[in-house]
């Protein structure tokens, strides 16, 4: 996918002819029922605010969510795959060019940056730095849309600059901070039991990273690392698979209406499980349960 096909495809609106655009994610178009295009010869970085992600870099696939940052290499490929409905998260992408015309221009890198980023491009971002992150971000959307500016393209060189000096530093600084802290201790271990343990009890009422956290003393991102580092899946990925195997359960076991499967389960409304369990099994909760009934019938009328 070149630069252009990018910007075609996801109808990118604020972007320069020079090589550099900038998207706010929208999950309807991620979410699309097509063949999903592979961003590669671009120089991306991905922000994720809130909501959740789920991507391909790599050829690995993994579930992003908030406060996470990605920054792939135009060698590397990125594929969007599924979004929430929530979620919030930017895109920055570059072509080689106006890379390598920043990287003239005195951007500030570092060996031990590119080697961390093509090693593992994704990485967790504690709470106290997403704000200057996001600020950063900002900035470079205000001025794609400052037009009247005649000196617009330096100044988002300049902006730009000021976000990759802080996507440098901490991938350079950070990632060494956050392997310490995910150390497998014994305090961690228990952390991840009580947690599994508390999500049997409480999936019926409570689908939020925040209130398993609050439950078991820590906080969000300190639950998020532990669990993903001991299980390699994310607390959200979690939550979504207890949710769909209660559906599941209700579907094939219970005569109940899906309002009645989303109200018991604590969903909005039966659209919203309707949609949540599309995404996850390809196919509508009735749907599901039809199949599900027929696959029994052509069973029993074979043992006849």
């Amino acid at each position: 996918m070149d630069f252009q096909d990018f910007i075609k495809h996801y109808e990118v609106l604020l972007w320069e002819s020079e090589g550099v655009a900038f998207w706010k994610l929208e999950p309807d178009l991620i979410n699309r029922e097509e063949r999903k295009p592979v961003i590669t010869g671009l120089h991306a970085i991905l922000f994720i605010i809130d909501g959740e992600l789920e991507t391909d870099i790599q050829g690995k696939r993994q579930s992003l969510e908030r406060y996470t940052l990605a920054d792939i290499l135009y060698e590397q490929t990125c594929t969007l795959l599924a979004a929430s409905d929530n979620l919030h998260a930017y895109l920055l992408v570059m072509t080689k060019e106006y890379m390598d015309r920043l990287i003239r221009g005195g951007i500030p890198t570092t060996i031990d940056y590119i080697l961390k980023v093509r090693n593992s491009p994704v990485i967790s971002v504690e709470l106290n730095h997403a704000g200057p992150f996001l600020e950063a971000l900002l900035n470079i959307k205000h001025v794609f849309t400052d037009k009247d500016n005649l000196f617009v393209s330096t100044i988002l060189r300049y902006q730009i600059w000021i976000f990759l000096a802080r996507v440098s530093d901490y991938f350079s600084k950070g990632k060494q901070e956050e392997d310490k802290e995910l150390l497998y201790t014994a305090r961690q271990r228990e952390l991840y039991l009580r947690f599994t343990q508390m999500l049997s009890a409480y999936i019926l009422q409570e689908h939020s990273v925040e209130f398993y956290a609050s439950a078991l003393c820590v906080t969000p991102q300190y639950l998020r690392r532990v669990v993903k580092n001991l299980s390699g899946k994310t607390v959200h990925a979690w939550i979504n698979e207890a949710l769909i195997r209660e559906i599941e359960k209700r579907l094939a076991e219970t005569d109940m209406t899906v309002q009645q499967i989303a109200e018991e389960l604590s969903f909005s409304e039966q659209a919203t499980l309707t949609r949540f369990f599309k995404r996850y099994k390809g196919v509508s909760p009735l749907k599901y349960r039809k199949e599900l009934f027929s696959d029994r019938l052509l069973a029993q009328s074979g043992r006849r």
